[in-house]
This record gives structure tokens, C-alpha cells and sequence, in this order.
């Protein structure tokens, strides 16, 4: 994808020191950084939409090192011995200075860019309906300069806070304040509450081929992310309630636009005559009657999500162009890598999946738990428990000019394109933050039944503590049968469980909630005990924190079965290990990505002092 910009080349020196920090190589010499140079440009709507296409495109170059920062780290994902020397250093922790995914000045080309937007965008201008003509773009503007920031902050752990744009060489040469991760999440906490209710850009298709809209962070989901961040790292339920309630806020504002909410569509499946016989098959399954931001043939390219995707970084089409998307040549085996990936599913990852319960039903309405040796493995390849894997990975020996050659395709991974943003995540992180708020029952609702007002009802608010904590919970408004096909007509819920992408009929799976739990003493074996009813005695007895703790371990198990080869891992990790204030909570994780109870003693020992989860550059950014 080519985006048309007008760039000036500015000249940056200084040194960084102490708490504040001048920003020398982090923009470096001779690189292209500012749409305009001169801030009269910014004055016409032909030429505003010019520069917020040159924030895009910046966009593009840090793209594929943010996704590799956030995987490779995690514990999901194995590094071939194909891969390069970059790869490796990115899961041994060992990364150097030189290494090309170390580069924070690729993070701060596209903050000058909003800086200068920000700065002299003429946002007094007003159309003949008395509406503001930039307002959209100066919100979502800072939306993209919040979202840089954040993961910045989270790959580098502190990092300074530049807030104008940078010009001249006096410029870089000022003193600017280092911030942790909880200052950038307080500086832009503050700094999009204005903006949370401002529609997005409305432009017409770039390239002839993306719906802009799509190009976009939408302030209340970067709020929202902000605000997740902020509640772990202070360990504070009220800024989780504040995420929860901004990821809503996004969901009922765009519940109207193209279905973007309509969650659950995709699923992976059983057949139930395969149940009944014994002899499985799966199917994906889609709900109809859903309208789409895609064509069909979009939602295919996208390994069926393409329904769910809101924010993408569009990439270029061809490998030889500068910003192609080269994740579609590390995971998977292509001509380009000569059949050779580099990045495959962990031995962890494996053994996540293989670990659920899937709950089929046949037509009888009989529940049955295939096992592993239901299932013929070589014909139906990660077929044991959730199935989501099996839809996202194929495997298997292919014939490449007359060579018969071991391939491997993660459809997640094969796009044009790099999603940053879709619906089952949201859903997710508002589970989470549920969870944090003090909800956990409504944050089970949504990996388990899906969500309704009449799931909230019955589930949900019997367990309110208080009068306000009722009152709040009413303020989340899913309407009943709110598909027009609905995915399971035996239900009237807005959206089917997460948990039931993968893993069947999760409603009335009687091993869901024990199956995080099986070496507890904490509680009964009876599954029956163990449900959310509201006439559930068992449940109701237990303290709220211990309800936390379990539903905290199904979300970690839905983070990696619902988005894993997203880029999400290693920082939905470390959220919850800053949560619990225990850093031995990811070095653990990260350490067993071999699977099979094995720990790599180096990685546990490393990752156990927290200054090492980040990365560092010259001492002009990072903790070292």
C-alpha cells in the first residue's frame, strides 16, 4: 500500500540523562519524520488528510516488530533454528542494540508526525453546518500517538514523554521528562477523556482496497487499554471498573456500524453426526444474517475474522516493497523463505489446547467429551480439546517442484494486512477488567454463556454487593436475540461464550469451571458445585477474591486459545504478573514455552527481576 505524504528531513542531536532526556539517535539523523514543514498546509481538508495519511504510514514500519515484541516473548510460540540471529535473541532475552527490532526511532517518527498534526492543525475551522472540519482527525490523532506511547512504554519500560513536534536541532536537544509505564498510562488517561465520544475519520477507500475506518484506534478502546494497564500496575479495581465500562462504551457506540459487535461467528466444531458415530469431522460455522465491514471474500482472506477486525495497519502487497508484511514469511512456509518458517506453536501452546474439555451434544441432546483417543490424529491433526488451533493451523507434507516438503500455515499470520484490534479481543480485555472491578460472574458470562440482558439478569446481578454495584451493572445494555440469526437458537444471547469458539457447547459443559482447578483443595470435585447459577449455593459461599482467582485463570486459558499469534502474549502475561505484583508470575510462564512440565532454569531466573522483561537502547530509553 503506498499512502501519498510530504515528509521534511530534520537533523536531531543531544543526550539523554537522569530523569529527563534529550532525543538524539532515538530520531535518527538524516530519517524522514514530519508530514509538513510548513504549518500553513495544515489549513485545507485535502491537505489534513494528506498529513493524517503520512501518520499512517509511519505507522507501517513498526508494525511487525510490535506484533514480534508482544509473541515472541510469550510463551507460545517456538523459534526454529532457521530463523535469524534477531528471533533468537527476541525469545533468549538477550536483545542487543544492534538487533533490528531494537529501534525506538521508528516509534517516535510516527509521535513527531502527531505532535506536528496536533500542533498546528487548525482545529477553529468550522463547515457550514457549524461543525468543526479536523475535529475527528485531531482525536484520532491523539488516539494513535496514545497507542504508540503505550507500547513503547510497554517494550521499553520508561521511555520520555515528547509532546511537541521536534524541528530543529534545538529541538532535540531539550530536556524531556522519562516516564514508567503507569506516567504514560496517567498522561493519557488524561489526555483522551475529552475525545472518548468523537466519531473516527470517515475517508473514502485507500488504495481501492481498505474501508479507513479500519485505519483508525478508537479513543474509547485505547482508553479502555490505558485504564487495564493502570488498574494492574496499581492494583486498584476502580480503574479497572473505568476500563470495563470505556470497552462498553465502544462496544454500544459501534453496536450499529457494520456488525463490528456481533461477536461469535466463527467457531470450530464437531459435527454432531460425528458425535453420534464416532467418527469426527469438523466444521467451521458462521452465524448468518450478520452484516459485515468486509466482502465475503475479505473474511475468508482474514481466516474468517475478517467481521471482527476494526483497526488494522494496512501493509504492501508485494515482498519486495518496503512495507510488506513479513510475518506471512515467518510463520509460515512460503517460496519466499524457501518452505522454511521461522516462528511455530510452542510445545505450551500445544498443550493449552489439548488441555479443554470440549463439550459436544449430539442430536439427541446427549453431552460427550471426546478424548484424545477418540480422535485420529494423523486425519484431524490438534483435534484434541479446543479446536480453534486446528482452524487456525495446518500442518503436513506438501509436494514443491517434485520435493515433498514439511508445511505450515497459521492463517492468523498469512494476511496482507496486521490486525490490531478486533471484537473477541475487546470482549476479552472487558472480561478481564470485569474480573478486577469485582465482577467476576459477569466476566464468566462472557466466556461462558455470552452475553444478554437476560443472561445479566439472571446471573449477574443477584450477586451484586451493593445498591451502586447494581445500578452499574444495569448500565450494560445487550439486547436479547440481538442476532437475527441467532448461533445457537436455543438461546437468546447477544453473542455465544468465547470459550465456545473452540471447545462446544460451553453452556452446558459440566467440566468448564473444575478443569482450572483440578489440584485444588479450594474446591469441591462435584462439577455440580461448580457452576454460576444463581441458585448455587457452593458459589455463593465462596469469598469474592477466590471467585476472582478462578475466573482469572479462564481468562488466561481464553487469552491463549482466543488470540494467540496476535502479538497480545507476552503483555497480557506481564499485566497479570504486575497485577499480582509477582514477577515470578511470568518468568514461570515464559519458561515453560516447551511444554511437558519442563522449565528453562536460565529464563526463570532472568525474567525474575522485572528490569529484564524490557528492552533498552543507548541509555537514551528503557530501565538499564
Amino acid at each position: 500500500m503506498k499512502l501519498k505524504t510530504y515528509f521534511l528531513q530534520i537533523l536531531l542531536a543531544g543526550v539523554c540523562a537522569g530523569t529527563t532526556a534529550s532525543c538524539d539517535d532515538m530520531l535518527d539523523m538524516g530519517n524522514d519524520y514530519v508530514v509538513y514543514a510548513d504549518k500553513s498546509h495544515l489549513i485545507s481538508p485535502a491537505d489534513t488528510v494528506n498529513s493524517v495519511l503520512g501518520i499512517l504510514n509511519k505507522l507501517q514500519g513498526i508494525a511487525v516488530r510490535t506484533h514480534l515484541l508482544g509473541e515472541v516473548r510469550g510463551d507460545l510460540v517456538k523459534v526454529n533454528n532457521v530463523a535469524i540471529a534477531d528471533l533468537k535473541e527476541l525469545a533468549d532475552f538477550t536483545i542487543s542494540e544492534e538487533n533490528q527490532y531494537n529501534q525506538p526511532r521508528d516509534y517516535y517518527a510516527v509521535i513527531n508526525n502527531c505532535n506536528y498534526f496536533l500542533a498546528y492543525a487548525d482545529t477553529s475551522l468550522m463547515n457550514n453546518r457549524n461543525e468543526k472540519i479536523f475535529q475527528r482527525e485531531y482525536a484520532a490523532v491523539r488516539s494513535i500517538r496514545a497507542w504508540t506511547y503505550l507500547q513503547l512504554a510497554l517494550n521499553y519500560g520508561r521511555v520520555p514523554l515528547v509532546t511537541t513536534p521536534v524541528l530543529t536541532e534545538l529541538d532535540s536537544k531539550k530536556d524531556y521528562p522519562m516516564l514508567s509505564l503507569e506516567g504514560i498510562c496517567d498522561y493519557f488517561i488524561n489526555d483522551l477523556q475529552p475525545y472518548k465520544n468523537i466519531d473516527l475519520p470517515d475517508y473514502s477507500k485507500i488504495d481501492d482496497r481498505i474501508n479507513p475506518h479500519l485505519c483508525f484506534f478508537p479513543v474509547p478502546v485505547v482508553l479502555g487499554d490505558l485504564l487495564l494497564w493502570k488498574g494492574a500496575i496499581s492494583q486498584n479495581p476502580l480503574y479497572s471498573r473505568q476500563a470495563a465500562q470505556s470497552y462498553y462504551d465502544w462496544i454500544k457506540t459501534e453496536r450499529s456500524y457494520k456488525g463490528f459487535t456481533r461477536t461469535g461467528q466463527w467457531r470450530r466444531e464437531w459435527s454432531s453426526s460425528a458425535l453420534e458415530s464416532g467418527e469426527y469431522y469438523m466444521v467451521n460455522s458462521w452465524s448468518s444474517g450478520v452484516s459485515m465491514p468486509f466482502t465475503s471474500s475479505d473474511v475468508t482472506a482474514y481466516g474468517g475474522y475478517g467481521n471482527e477486525m476494526f483497526t488494522i495497519i494496512p501493509m504492501d502487497s508485494a515482498a519486495n516493497d518496503g512495507y510488506y508484511n513479513r510475518l506471512r514469511d515467518l510463520y509460515n512456509t512460503t517460496e519466499n523463505n524457501d518452505y522454511q518458517a521461522s516462528l511455530s506453536p510452542s510445545r505450551c501452546m500445544i498443550q493449552y489446547s489439548e488441555s479443554q474439555a470440549y463439550c459436544g451434544e449430539t442430536s439427541a441432546g446427549t453431552l460427550v467429551y471426546p478424548t484424545k483417543e477418540d480422535i485420529d490424529e494423523e486425519e484431524m491433526p490438534y483435534g484434541a480439546g479446543d479446536l480453534r488451533l486446528s482452524g487456525r493451523l495446518t500442518t503436513g507434507r506438501y509436494r514443491v517442484n517434485g520435493v515433498y516438503t514439511d508445511m505450515q500455515k497459521i492463517d492468523k499470520t498469512n494476511l496482507q494486512d496486521i490486525y490490531i484490534y478486533r471484537v473477541g479481543q475487546i470482549y476479552l480485555r472487558m472480561a478481564e477488567a470485569l474480573n478486577h472491578a469485582g465482577f467476576p460472574r459477569f466476566a464468566y458470562a462472557i466466556l461462558s454463556t455470552g452475553l444478554s440482558n437476560n443472561v445479566i439478569e439472571k446471573y449477574v446481578l443477584p450477586y451484586c454487593g451493593t445498591t451502586a454495584d447494581t445500578l452499574w451493572v444495569k448500565n450494560f445494555d445487550f439486547p436479547n436475540a440481538y442476532f437475527s440469526t441467532p448461533v445457537d437458537v436455543s438461546t437468546d444471547y447477544t453473542m455465544i461464550g468465547l470459550h465456545s469458539r473452540g471447545s462446544g457447547n460451553t453452556v452446558k459443559n459440566e467440566r468448564y469451571l473444575v478443569s482450572a482447578y483440578t489440584d485444588s483443595t479450594d474446591y469441591p470435585k462435584d462439577p455440580s458445585s461448580l457452576t454460576f447459577a444463581a441458585d448455587s449455593a457452593a458459589w455463593a459461599a465462596r469469598a469474592q477474591a477466590r471467585e476472582i482467582v478462578l475466573v482469572d485463570s479462564l481468562i488466561d486459558n481464553e487469552q491463549v486459545l482466543e488470540t494467540s499469534f496476535e502479538g497480545c502474549r507476552f503483555y497480557d502475561i506481564m499485566r497479570m504478573a504486575l497485577r499480582k505484583g509477582d514477577p515470578v508470575y511470568l518468568a514461570d510462564k515464559v519458561s515453560r514455552r516447551n511444554g511437558n512440565g519442563e522449565v528453562d532454569t536460565r529464563l526463570k531466573a532472568l525474567l525474575s527481576d522485572q528490569r529484564n522483561w524490557y528492552l533498552s537502547w543507548k541509555g537514551q530509553i528503557g530501565l538499564k
